[in-house]
């Protein structure tokens, strides 16, 4: 006898399974690209069009891995990689927490889960000034990952998020009693965080073009970006080959200003670099001839090379912004700026700076390896005989002048400034400070120059964070490139291989910080 209902059963079961095996099929075709790339070759081309900054098709070979192989280990790293693309090359700081939310939620137990929190915490800090919610994913952080190396650095974040809580409940109180702020009838800062955010827009616009030709030196870049804000000079310093001169060339072609390369040799003169008096026959005159120091950005290669007759020809330059020719001076444009290059490991047929000039450039940069991940990039953008990366100017001096006055609006606690003459009164005179031990390692402390650079590069710092405040953070983040060459060490320190970069850690550990 027939079990119908056996049959039946049996029937449904077979058709139930084809229809599933059907919408297996159906969906696997959806996620196809078309393409029948492996993930493999989607990570590649990926990462191949980040190199040649075309982003959009970078983003779109990585979600391509996302949508056709969700269960392959590339997937997190692709979700990771868009993540990374909106944070560091399209600086769109939303759209890359969102990316990053993404890697914590659909990869949870991914390595890249733990530095995407961090991420997430970070850019909510540092860019996008939402401290509550860094505060929070600082802390979540905490509590999944205890004993993680990065813990300490999560610790320091947390202890700087009180002190700007500290500086905004100040702020607030300057608001509410409407006192009158650099003679402003009122303070407002929603308005100011408004007016950087919109005259801050050509530093993104510089960040993108010049990291199509240089690649990692984000403190060279920043320190570049900040002397250019500040009316200021920078010093790099650092052995052949990492791309000093590429960087100072780069930002000379973004900006849209006059640029001249001087190189320092040890027959050059002063009227090389100045100008001089022609002698004219036809009516026994004396004519103005101009030298190329006449322009907006000047870079001074291997200035030490030359005699101190000749870097002594920039301080009037540097300092006053004007040249005297004969009885004549002239007025130099604006904005300008000098970037000078020091090879530090030869030192025949070399001249050391004298204090009176390198106390005038603002930044004394100190240039570094790149990292093993960004040599590679180098290499595979820059391992080519015939290297055709264009810049244009995307930049006009009238929007650097006019970002400046935003600078100047910034707003510093008094707090802050006291804290900025403590650390420059602490390289004078350490033993106020319980630095007693380093009373006979420093000849000379900083100059009242440093004071003001502290305060003019924090305010700058803020600006490039959209900040309209000034934190610590900011005075220690510009600290060290303003004081390491402002602080002349004793024989006793060279002796004991005491560096400047040892001392001012030392200052920053004692000197209270507000």
């Amino acid at each position: 006898m027939i079990n119908f209902e056996s049959v039946i059963q049996t029937k449904m079961e077979k058709t139930v399974k084809n229809i599933l095996i059907l919408l297996i099929g159906l969906y696997v075709l959806s996620c196809s690209d078309g393409s029948n790339k492996s993930a493999d070759q989607h990570w590649k081309d990926g990462q191949q069009y980040r190199i040649e900054t075309k982003l959009m098709e970078s983003i779109t070979s990585f979600k391509s891995i996302i949508k056709t192989y969700p269960l392959h280990e590339l997937a997190a790293q692709a979700q990771f990689q868009i993540a990374d693309i909106y944070l560091n090359d399209t600086k769109d700081f939303e759209f890359a927490v969102e990316e990053f939310q993404k890697v914590v939620q659909d990869y949870p137990d991914h390595e890249v889960s733990k530095k995407s929190l961090f991420m997430i915490a970070y850019i909510y800090n540092n860019y996008l000034e939402a401290y509550s919610d860094a505060i929070i994913n600082y802390n979540l952080f905490k509590d999944k990952y205890p004993d993680d190396e990065l813990i300490p650095s999560v610790e320091y974040e947390l202890e700087g998020l009180k002190n700007i809580k500290t500086t905004i409940d100040s702020l607030n109180s300057i608001v509410n009693k409407r006192t009158n702020l650099y003679n402003m009838s009122e303070f407002d800062l929603a308005k100011l965080k408004d007016s950087i955010e919109r005259e801050s827009q050509f530093i993104h616009d510089i960040n993108t073009a010049i990291r199509t030709v240089i690649i990692g030196q984000d403190d060279l870049i920043e320190k570049l970006l900040l002397a250019i804000l500040t009316d200021g000079h920078v010093f790099l310093e650092g052995v052949p080959g990492l791309a000093k001169t590429l960087t100072i060339n780069s930002l000379a072609k973004i900006i849209d200003t006059k640029f001249q390369r001087l190189q320092f040799t040890p027959d050059l003169l002063p009227a090389d670099i100045l100008g001089t008096l022609i002698y004219n026959p036809r009516d026994g005159s004396f004519e103005v001839k101009k030298g190329p120091i006449f322009a907006n950005i000047i870079l001074a290669d291997e200035i030490n090379r030359s005699p101190a007759k000749v870097q002594s020809a920039l301080l009037e330059a540097m300092q006053e912004r004007q040249i005297t020719i004969g009885d004549q001076t002239f007025k130099l444009e604006n904005p300008f700026l000098v970037m000078a290059t020091q090879n530090p490991i030869e030192q025949e047929g070399t001249y050391p700076l004298p204090e009176a000039q390198i106390d005038r450039f603002m930044f004394k940069v100190l240039v570094g390896y790149p990292n093993p991940e960004e040599e590679l990039e180098i290499l595979k953008r820059m391992g080519k005989i015939n290297s055709n990366i264009e810049l244009k100017p995307v930049v006009n001096p009238s929007q650097i002048l006019s970002a400046r006055k935003i600078v100047d609006q910034i707003y510093i606690a008094e707090n802050i400034q006291k804290y900025i003459v403590s650390l420059v009164f602490a390289t004078r005179y350490p033993e106020k400070y319980g630095l007693k031990d380093l009373q006979p390692l420093i000849t000379y402390g900083a100059s009242p120059r440093a004071t003001i650079f502290l305060a003019n590069a924090s305010k700058s710092h803020a600006f490039l964070r959209n900040r309209g405040f000034v934190i610590p953070e900011d005075v220690r983040a510009v600290g060290k490139s303003i004081l390491r060459h402002r602080i002349i060490l004793s024989y006793e320190a060279e002796a004991e291989e005491i560096t400047t970069e040892d001392i001012i850690q030392r200052i920053y550990e004692s000197v209270p910080t507000p």
